[in-house]
């Protein structure tokens, strides 16, 4: 995949830059709820970021590999497609890891889709670089944890 070059990447997403630079996702555009004693996050109230983060969804589905077994979040497969290589198996363990989304390091996202980027700033003036204002657009920050 070639990379994501500042042209391409302003012009799908500057309807929300602000000062020549992304800024962080905002408290106001995020709906917190729970779902049993889990606290969940949506956004709401912000058309251009839910366009922006959609059409960052769709690039990367498009122009990444994914490993065969990863199975979820994935678009026509459901949860029996995890268990498909192992239908003639008796036994099966299922896990699941609490605040899972919680305790991914940013550094570990940003050193994942640094490779996807141009190594360059959105502006000059700002030195936000490309990588930056992709994390900013697809994480959260509440009480200090990344989300």
């Amino acid at each position: 995949m070639r990379k994501l070059d500042k042209n391409y990447f302003i012009n799908n997403i500057k309807n929300i830059l602000l000062d020549k630079k992304i800024p962080k996702i905002d408290t106001l555009y995020i709906n917190e709820f729970m779902i049993g004693k889990n606290y969940c996050y949506a956004i709401n109230d912000n058309k251009e970021l839910i366009k922006i983060q959609k059409w960052l969804n769709s690039y990367f589905q498009n122009n990444i590999s994914l490993n065969n077994s990863a199975v979820a979040f994935r678009k026509k497969y459901s949860y029996l497609h995890l268990f498909e290589p192992h239908k003639q198996n008796y036994y099966f363990l299922r896990l699941d890891i609490r605040s899972f989304f919680h305790s991914i390091n940013i550094n570990d996202i940003k050193k994942t889709f640094k490779v996807y980027f141009e190594d360059t700033y959105i502006d000059e003036s700002t030195k936000q670089s490309l990588i930056d204002a992709f994390i900013n657009l697809v994480t959260y920050t509440y009480n200090g944890l990344k989300i």
